[in-house]
């Protein structure tokens, strides 16, 4: 997976979106979902359980 855009670039991948998967990683979209908090709020705990087991929280 560290070496994802190497594999990309070596394989032959026709599809529209080709470019995309071998563009580096990005973090423009970081705490977007803010935005949303206040109508989130119901569901940001259950939210938050999940994306503990899965290592997203600090």
């Amino acid at each position: 997976m560290l070496g994802y855009r190497e594999t990309a670039i070596a394989r032959d991948i026709n599809t529209p979106s080709a470019r995309q998967v071998i563009e580096p990683l990005y973090n423009r979209s970081v705490g977007r979902w803010r935005r949303y908090e206040e109508d989130m709020s119901e569901v940001l705990p259950m939210l938050n359980e999940w994306a503990g087991r899965f290592g997203y929280l600090d």
